[in-house]
């Protein structure tokens, strides 16, 4: 297994530690916890990153796989998708923090 694929399954790891901690925060109650709001972000900015990381490794060092090809994009859909459904059950107060994150998500991957 070559490097950008093992970047690819170490995003696949993070994703349901990040739903988590997303789900965790209780962003927008008064049980909100800020500490794992940041670890969530934090997740979501390292996933972001090896997604950038591994696609340009990938084509740089012509280590593009069957593999990659199937697993880069189903590791790539669940984070944008849980926060468009956090978004929705957040409270209105929220949304402008928790759209904007997923719409960054396609520029930055």
């Amino acid at each position: 297994m070559n490097l950008p694929n093992k970047l690819t399954m170490m995003r696949v790891i993070m994703v349901p530690f990040f739903m988590v901690f997303a789900a965790m925060s209780h962003m927008g109650t008064p049980q909100f916890n800020a500490t794992y709001a940041l670890i969530a972000g934090i997740l979501f900015a390292v996933a972001s990153f090896t997604d950038f990381l591994d696609g340009y490794l990938a084509r740089k060092n012509h280590l593009v796989t069957d593999f990659g090809k199937f697993m880069d994009p189903l590791a790539d859909k669940p984070p944008p998708l849980f926060i468009w459904w956090w978004t929705v059950s957040a409270p209105p107060w929220c949304w402008p923090s928790s759209c904007s994150a997923s719409l960054l998500w396609p520029v930055c991957a």
